[in-house]
C-alpha cells in the first residue's frame, strides 16, 4: 500500500476542509448542536474514519506533516500567554487555586490508578504503567513525546505506543464529554447565562444594576473600541510580529531548559513552554509599564491557530493503531475517563460555585484533564458561543492548564519515575 507524505500547505488544507464540514454539521444536525460537541472533533472523526477504510481497503495511507501542527500550536499557547495578566488574574480569585489543588490531585490520582492496575493488578513493568497514567492524559502527545522514549529507555518496552493510544482516545473522549457535561449543568441547574441575562436587559426584564458587568460589558472582556480599518490592519500586524518573536525567542527558551537536568536526565517540558513563559513575561511588563496590547486581535490569531491546530491533531489520528488495544489499557482508559468526569460533575462544578463558570470550569477540566489545553479551550468556546462570554473562566483556565498543569505533571510524573519504585518495586 502506497503512503503519501502530505505537504504543509495540503495537510493545513484538510484540516481546515474538516472543520468547514464540521461546523456545518453542528449547525444543520440539532442533535449535535445539542449536545454542544466542538465541531473540529466531529469533522476529525468523520475524516479519521474515511482515512481508516481508505487504510484497511489497502487504497492509502497519508502522513501528515507535524511542522505545521506545531506551529500553530505554538502560536496559540503565545497568544494565551499574552492573555496571561497577573494584574487581571487577580480577579480569578480562590478559583485559581481551587483549580491548581484540583489539577494536581487528579495528576496524583491517574498516576496512582495506572501504577496500581497495570503494574500491581496485571504485573505489567512499573515504567510501562506509567504510560496510562497522567502523561499520556493531563499531558497529552507533547508529554507523550517527551516521556515515551525516556520509559521505554528504562525498561516500558512500547510505552510510547501504549502513551499514544491513550492521549488519543482522552483527546477524543475530553471532547465528548466536555462540552455536553456543561451544557447539561446549566440546563439541569436552571443557571441564567450572560446570553439569557443580556437578553432579559433587552426586553427591559431584569435590572441592568443586578448584572454582571462582565457579562457584556466589552471593556470588561479585553475588547477594543471599533475603529477604522487602517488602525485594525496595523495593531493585526503587530500582533502577529509579537507572537512570531515570542514563538521564535521561545525555542531558544527551551533549549536552555533542555540543558536542565534531573538525575542525568534532562528536564522535559512540552515544546510550547518557552514561547508561552515568554508571552507571560510580555504581557506583563506591557501591563508594568502601561503600554496597551492588542487583545482583541490577539484572541482573533489565537483562536484561528487553534481551530487549525485542533484540526490537523484530529485528522492525524490513525485510528487502525487502536485496534489491539488491550483489556488493561482500555480498563484503564474507562476508570480514567470516569474519574475526570465525576471529579468534574460533582466536585470542581460545587466547589467552584454552582453558577454559570462552574459549568464552564467543569467541562474544561474534562478537556485538558483527558486531552490537553485545546481541547479544554475548544469546550469553553462551544458554550460560550452558545450561552454568553466568562472572561472570569477565559483568563483561570488557559494558565491553570498550561503553565500549572505542566509544571504540576512534570514534577509528579518524576516524583512517580524516581521514587515510587521503591514502593512499588
Amino acid at each position: 500500500m502506497e503512503v503519501y507524505q502530505l505537504s504543509p500547505l495540503l495537510t493545513t488544507c484538510l484540516a481546515a476542509v474538516s472543520l468547514t464540514v464540521g461546523y456545518l454539521l453542528v449547525n444543520k444536525i440539532k442533535f449535535l448542536k445539542k449536545c454542544s460537541i466542538p465541531s473540529p472533533v466531529i469533522g476529525g472523526l468523520i475524516f479519521s474514519i474515511i482515512h481508516l477504510i481508505l487504510h484497511e481497503c489497502n487504497v492509502v495511507e497519508l502522513a501528515f506533516d507535524d511542522t505545521i501542527k506545531n506551529f500553530f500550536m505554538t502560536i496559540f499557547f503565545a497568544s494565551v500567554g499574552l492573555s496571561a495578566s497577573f494584574k487581571t488574574l487577580k480577579k480569578g480569585g480562590l478559583d485559581v487555586l481551587k483549580l491548581i489543588g484540583f489539577t494536581a490531585a487528579i495528576i496524583i490520582i491517574q498516576n496512582f490508578v495506572s501504577v496500581s492496575i497495570a503494574s500491581g493488578g496485571f504485573n505489567w513493568n512499573y515504567n510501562l504503567s506509567l504510560a496510562t497514567g497522567s502523561i499520556p492524559f493531563v499531558g497529552g502527545h507533547g508529554t507523550v513525546a517527551s516521556f515515551g522514549p525516556l520509559l521505554e529507555k528504562r525498561g516500558g518496552v512500547g510505552a510510547e505506543a501504549v502513551a499514544s493510544t491513550c492521549a488519543t482516545f482522552g483527546l477524543i473522549i475530553g471532547s465528548l464529554i466536555g462540552a455536553p457535561l456543561g451544557a447539561y449543568l446549566i440546563k439541569r441547574k436552571k443557571i441564567l447565562t450572560p446570553a439569557e441575562q443580556i437578553k432579559n436587559i433587552e426586553s427591559k426584564k431584569t435590572d441592568v444594576r443586578k448584572v454582571p458587568k462582565t457579562a457584556f460589558d466589552s471593556k470588561a472582556l479585553g475588547l477594543n473600541k471599533e475603529s477604522e480599518l487602517p488602525d485594525r490592519i496595523m495593531r493585526l500586524s503587530i500582533m502577529v510580529v509579537i507572537l512570531l518573536i515570542c514563538s521564535g525567542v521561545g525555542e531558544l527558551i527551551n533549549y536552555a531548559i533542555g540543558l536542565i537536568r534531573v538525575n542525568g536526565e534532562p528536564l522535559v517540558f512540552p515544546s510550547y513552554i518557552g514561547a508561552l513563559v515568554l508571552a507571560i513575561i510580555v504581557r506583563n511588563v506591557a501591563d508594568f509599564i502601561k503600554h496597551p496590547i492588542p487583545l482583541e486581535e490577539n484572541k482573533t490569531i489565537g483562536h484561528v491557530s487553534l481551530l487549525i491546530f485542533l484540526g490537523i491533531a484530529l485528522v492525524s489520528i490513525k485510528l487502525w493503531e487502536l485496534k489491539g488495544l488491550g483489556l488493561v489499557i482500555a480498563l484503564i482508559v474507562f476508570l480514567q475517563a470516569a474519574i475526570v468526569f465525576i471529579t468534574a460533575r460533582y466536585v470542581i462544578f460545587n466547589l467552584t460555585g454552582r453558577n454559570y463558570d462552574a459549568s464552564i470550569y467543569a467541562a474544561a477540566f474534562c478537556g485538558y484533564a483527558l486531552g490537553a489545553t485545546p481541547n479544554a479551550i475548544a469546550n469553553m468556546q462551544t458554550l460560550m458561543e452558545r450561552y454568553g462570554d466568562s472572561p472570569n473562566t477565559s483568563l483561570v483556565v488557559p494558565i491553570v492548564s498550561t503553565v500549572f498543569a505542566d509544571l504540576l505533571n512534570t514534577a509528579i510524573i518524576l516524583i512517580f519515575l524516581n521514587i515510587c519504585p521503591l514502593i512499588f518495586g
